[in-house]
């Protein structure tokens, strides 16, 4: 997006349909599934998937997201708001 103009400039696919929370690590991008309780490593490029974290039911329900510095994936929790990190 054209941050001045908010011009859409390009767009890659999303994996699955409610998709959100981005972190960019060192030129990949990574995006939280919820639906899928997955989280995606994209190729910038073309939105093709390079890695996939897989939740179980049992996880925190995956609803935002960030890295750190150390490359650490971080994400809340939609139902509790508590603040996940991802080993």
């Amino acid at each position: 997006m054209e941050p001045e103009s908010g011009e859409i400039v390009r767009s890659i696919p999303a994996p699955g349909v409610r998709t959100h929370g981005l972190a960019w690590d060192r030129g990949a991008l990574w995006c939280v599934e919820s639906d899928g309780r997955a989280i995606y490593k994209l190729d910038p490029k073309d939105g093709a998937p390079l890695a996939r974290i897989q939740l179980t039911r049992d996880d925190p329900e995956p609803h935002g997201l960030d890295i750190d510095a150390d490359g650490v994936l971080w994400y809340c929790d939609a139902a509790s708001g508590w603040i996940c990190r991802l080993m």
